[in-house]
């Protein structure tokens, strides 16, 4: 992967680009079944992953007008189906793209603060790479 800077990274909702970011985070999980037995070698654990998942948390500054940040919010309100939407980053010459639930901070800081924003995405099914 081509070397690249953090602020480079474009996000996009839908079309939306997401503006005002500050930090971007990658947080994957894997739920493994545990198959270890008193026969296992060396009193090693040992396990099968069952499932992996992928979380990213954007953080920036908090912009009620930022189309982006709009429909992120708007996604972060819904239930059922209509909580999930389309999601890219493009980093390092290379697109991410994966559909996501979203958790949503609106606005919070401190006093000598800038307002911030949060974005909690927990991906669902798996992230295309092209």
């Amino acid at each position: 992967m081509a070397k690249f800077l953090a602020k480079d990274i474009v996000a996009k909702q839908g079309s939306n680009v997401i503006g005002n970011l500050r930090s971007i985070e990658h947080n994957p999980s894997t739920d493994r079944a545990d198959m270890t037995t008193f026969s296992s070698t060396g009193g090693r654990k040992e396990s099968i992953v069952i499932f992996r998942g992928d979380t990213f948390v954007l953080q920036g500054l908090a912009n009620p007008t930022d189309a982006g940040q709009a429909a992120v919010n708007t996604l972060g309100q819904n239930v059922g189906t209509a909580a999930e939407g389309a999601f890219s980053l493009i980093a390092g010459g290379k697109t991410y793209a994966f559909n996501g639930t979203v958790e949503t901070k609106l606005f919070g800081g401190g006093l000598t603060d800038g307002a911030t924003w949060q974005a909690t995405i927990e991906v669902t099914g798996a992230i295309t790479v092209s």
